[in-house]
């Protein structure tokens, strides 16, 4: 069972995933929006991949109610950072010194392939370092993820590369195509979605081009530093982490990442 799911107002266009009730302590956490195939809101409900491990997770969870609410991925780290929510998912794992707000981070939900792709008509052969090879090049991202890794936006913030920002894959695959952008950088299984969800034709496939791996990041759970409303963050962020090692190791997760693309 997903649980219920419970709408928020028009204004924040929140959405709600809740656990079954009977719970002792309620848990708000908040979700993207807008990162399709892993998080995602789809006919006013809260879905993906991330949401269906982790609704298996929570449905198991003894004392507690989650509610997770799914917004734009910059508001969504802002709702942690100000402690309205213990965690926000999916984000990278990161050392602390780009989020101090988030202090921990749950056992890794899934591996994501970030990739580069870029315009077949981009000059790309033999550029093999990221993000060194790319000086010059204007690279799309999706707002507020930090998906491309420290030494490209420290290549950004130095000059050598353009940064331009946009809400989800579509609209980036789409200033891509449009020649706004040279490449573009994200998780492989989020481009594909994307493509999929635009029809992009044979033609457009054609002309975006996967250049290189740019790296393997697990995704998780990251909890508020901000939680002196939360003093079960310990105990709840532990009893997750025992669950999710448990799926894990019973081959659980891969099979509900499978059967969420076979569907």
């Amino acid at each position: 069972m997903l649980g219920r799911v419970l709408c928020g107002t028009a204004t924040t266009a929140a959405l709600f995933l809740a656990s079954p009730a009977l719970a002792q302590e309620t848990v708000p956490l908040v979700a993207d929006d807008a990162y399709p195939p892993f998080s995602h809101v789809t006919d006013g409900t809260l879905a993906g991949v991330y949401p269906a491990i982790l609704a298996a997770v929570f449905d198991r969870l003894e004392g507690y109610t989650v509610k997770t609410r799914a917004v734009p991925w910059s508001r969504a780290l802002r709702t942690v950072e100000t402690g309205e929510a213990l965690g926000v998912y999916p984000p990278y794992a990161s050392s602390g010194a780009d989020r101090p707000y988030i202090d921990r981070y749950s056992e890794p939900i899934w591996v994501e392939r970030v990739v580069l792709v870029c315009d077949r008509a981009q000059d790309t052969a033999g550029r093999t370092a990221w993000p060194d090879d790319f000086h010059g090049f204007r690279i799309g991202n999706n707002s507020g993820f930090r998906t491309p890794g420290d030494a490209f936006f420290a290549a950004v913030e130095a000059g050598d590369i353009t940064l331009d920002e946009a809400p989800d894959a579509i609209t980036n695959l789409r200033k891509l195509l449009a020649g706004r952008i040279d490449c573009y950088v994200n998780a492989a299984l989020s481009i594909e979605s994307g493509l999929v969800a635009m029809e992009a034709s044979a033609d457009e496939r054609a002309r975006i081009v996967e250049v290189l791996t740019v790296s393997e990041n697990t995704a998780h759970i990251g909890y508020a530093a901000d939680a002196d409303a939360f003093p079960f963050k310990d105990d709840f962020a532990d009893k997750v982490d025992t669950l999710l090692t448990e799926m894990k190791a019973s081959g659980e997760i891969q099979a509900i990442v499978d059967g969420y693309f076979l569907k």
